[in-house]
């Protein structure tokens, strides 16, 4: 990746590290998928990550998530929630999802993500 610093006029580069990502979804007959992904480090000096999701559909309009991700050899465990509401009028598709990611420290607000999506699709 390049980086071009326009405050300083200074640019540089850097390399992001190699990896092997192997995964595995399995949607039940009740409506819910779940997912598992191991991201393999290649290089010797990164870590390996194991994620792991749920997800519900309930009637094709609301649709709620959870996840876990594990970075093994590390004691970073995070977690996730999320939900969305759909809707279609006509040709058009509406949604609106929002998603929480806790922080890699217990009780750290301020390293948590929350994202919030509107799509409209037509």
């Amino acid at each position: 990746m390049y980086y071009s610093n326009t405050l300083t006029n200074k640019s540089y580069r850097e390399d992001l590290a190699t990896t092997m990502t192997i995964g595995s979804s399995w949607q039940t007959p009740w409506n819910t998928i779940l997912a598992l992904d191991l991201k393999k480090a290649i290089l010797v000096d990164q870590h390996d990550h194991l994620m792991f999701g749920l997800e519900q559909n309930l009637f094709d309009v609301l649709t709620l998530r959870a996840g876990m991700h594990d970075v093994l050899g590390e004691d970073l465990l995070t977690w996730s929630l999320g939900a969305s509401v759909k809707a279609k009028v006509q040709d058009m598709n509406f949604e609106i999802s929002f998603a929480y990611e806790d922080g890699n420290k217990p009780y750290d607000l301020l390293t948590a993500s929350q994202i919030f999506t509107i799509n409209l699709k037509f």
